[in-house]
């Protein structure tokens, strides 16, 4: 009879990884202070994007969807929680902004009188 191979049997033991949550007063500070870093540099970059913001065929709001833009590529490729959180409060800023625009019908995209006269009535679009 042939003899049975024997095998080790032996066991791995993985630690697991602690994981560990920021607070959420900690989350609102850092989103409280990105609000504010931008709003403080907001005129500058604004003046700075003047140039290529009005290529936008935007109307009158394609200064905001510029800074829109920027802040959403400075979200996603810079990885400095720093500059994250300063981009997640300005895309947040220009996006309550595009949407006032859109709400009072600000827009003036060329689409005709009818935006305008919807506007100039008084009436509310929701």
């Amino acid at each position: 009879m042939a003899k049975k191979k024997r095998t080790s049997a032996r066991r791995i033991y993985v630690k697991a990884k602690k994981r560990y949550r920021k607070s959420p007063a900690l989350q609102l500070t850092a989103l409280a202070t990105g609000a504010l870093l931008y709003g403080a540099s907001r005129g500058h970059l604004s003046a700075r994007l003047a140039p290529y913001t009005a290529m936008i065929p935007a109307g009158n709001i394609s200064d905001e969807v510029g800074m829109a833009a920027l802040a959403y590529i400075a979200h996603k490729k810079i990885k400095n929680k720093t500059v994250q959180n300063v981009a997640k409060a300005a895309l947040t800023i220009e996006i309550a902004r595009i949407g006032d625009a859109i709400a009072t019908g600000q827009l003036n995209l060329g689409t005709g009188s009818a935006a305008t006269a919807t506007a100039s009535s008084g009436a509310r679009i929701f």
